[in-house]
């Protein structure tokens, strides 16, 4: 079976416009969104907890997100978060799934008969 890379979610949602002012963008738009979805994914429910998730992962980030003026603060999550265009972000976000998460049919059909997860992410 041939196996297709899986998209970067940083790859993904680099086409939402920037709805903020170019000279007080201190992160790009990619760095704020990815940090946001992989603290989301890792248990982080509000933007403080994001703020947080970011710097204890630091090293981990994704490569290519090198943060130079460190993680965002949660002012800045609920700032861009709160000006980006959702339909722009939905299709970004939902690129990425289909890339990622498998849903076969036999699968799920199996696990319910048998109580157990269907999901399997590749």
């Amino acid at each position: 079976m041939s196996r297709h890379p899986s998209p970067r979610i940083a790859d993904c949602l680099a086409d939402p416009v920037d709805p903020r002012i170019e000279r007080t963008k201190r992160h790009t738009l990619r760095e704020v969104i990815t940090i946001a979805l992989c603290g989301e994914i890792g248990g982080a429910e509000r933007w403080v907890e994001v703020d947080e998730w970011g710097d204890a992962k630091r090293a981990w980030l994704p490569t290519g997100l090198a943060v130079p003026n460190g993680v965002p603060s949660h002012d800045t999550f609920g700032r861009v978060f709160s000006r980006i265009d959702p339909a722009q972000f939905d299709a970004g976000c939902l690129h990425w799934v289909q890339g990622v998460v498998t849903i076969d049919g036999k699968t799920i059909r199996a696990a319910r008969e048998r109580g157990s997860n269907p999901w399997q992410v590749v």
